[in-house]
């Protein structure tokens, strides 16, 4: 009797031991698909582990990486729910569930899982950082900024959470330390457009037009097909009197990107009144009020130009339209 025991026990032994064997083999394999980035091959395998095994930590929670990658948020936030569930302790899934929920725009319920990762793992960088961006799109700046230091301290080499904190300064209107954050972030990422960008329009608002001028072209030597650069380049060069450097650029918005908008028709058609090309400004003000019918600025300017060119009925026509639309000059 003993002995028919022993031999049923070891069997059932052989059989829990050969499930969780073929669990962790089906695991590697989605794990190597992982890698390769076959997402159907890597989600039938972890299937797979997990009928073997229900209580497959890892193999839930790379399912959930899997299906966050696809933009399967439902499905990815149930198995980091069911690793939660397995190990309360694990901050990966808090984590990954909270990007999840913030890719499904469950901004509250993401701050609260990124907020319980950070205390598992005090060390959690990502966190750190995923908490300030959360903070920043709910303009809660000041919170922002001490999750990006804290992130930052953590990392120091994170030239995105640099870039960032700066976006958080900005918004407080303190655009010196902006502008550190953003030279920092540039260092640490030197082909990334966005550091440039964010950097020149910073310079810009504080008249520093030649330094905004040359991150606008780096940012454009990164991306050649930045439509708003060349528009803003443009707008800078304006600032400058290269009216005809001005034109190329907003020509290059325009070609780039057809309904770009009345702004860049606009500015074109400014910088052909100054150089007495006085048909292509009009046809260009016409465009922006085509695109954009309320433009008091728009008539007002097209309305100097055919007063220029002697049309009194049309110049006086859209200085009244413009007037009829709330357009008030500056120094008045």
């Amino acid at each position: 009797m003993k002995k028919a025991l022993l031999s049923i026990l070891t069997s059932l032994l052989f059989v829990f031991s050969s499930f969780a064997q073929n669990a962790e083999e089906f695991y590697k394999n989605g794990m190597a698909k992982v890698d390769l980035q076959d997402h159907t091959g890597a989600l039938t395998d972890f299937d797979k582990a997990i009928e073997l095994n229900p209580v497959y930590e890892m193999a839930y929670l790379n399912r959930g990486i899997v299906k966050c990658e696809i933009y399967d948020f439902k499905g990815a936030i149930d198995d980091f729910s069911k690793v939660i569930e397995i190990n309360p302790q694990n901050g990966n899934a808090y984590y990954n569930r909270g990007s999840c929920k913030k890719n499904n725009n469950d901004y509250s319920g993401a701050i609260d899982d990124f907020v319980k990762a950070i205390e598992i793992n005090p060390k959690d960088g990502f966190a750190y950082y995923s908490l300030g961006f959360l903070k920043n799109f709910q303009k809660n700046y000041k919170g922002a900024i001490e999750d990006y230091n804290k992130a930052i301290e953590i990392n120091p080499k994170d030239g995105y959470a640099y870039f960032n904190r700066g976006q958080s300064k900005e918004n407080l209107l303190d655009y010196k330390d902006a502008i550190v954050d953003y030279d920092k972030a540039i260092k640490l990422n030197p082909t990334d457009e966005h550091g440039y960008y964010s950097r020149a329009n910073l310079k810009n608002k504080l008249k520093n037009f030649k330094g905004a001028l040359a991150d606008y072209s780096k940012a454009l030597n990164l991306n050649e097909e930045d439509e708003y650069a060349y528009l803003m380049r443009g707008l800078i060069k304006a600032e400058l009197n290269d009216y005809k450097g001005a034109i190329q650029d907003y020509n290059m918005a325009i070609m780039y990107n057809p309904n770009y908008g009345e702004l860049a028709y606009y500015s074109r058609g400014i910088a052909k009144d100054h150089l007495k090309d006085y048909t292509a400004a009009i046809a260009n003000f016409n465009k922006a009020i085509e695109i954009k019918p309320i433009y008091p600025e728009a008539f007002y300017y097209r309305g100097l130009v055919k007063y220029k060119i002697l049309d009194m009925n049309g110049a006086f026509s859209d200085g009244n339209k413009a007037v009829e639309l709330g357009y008030k000059k500056i120094d008045d």
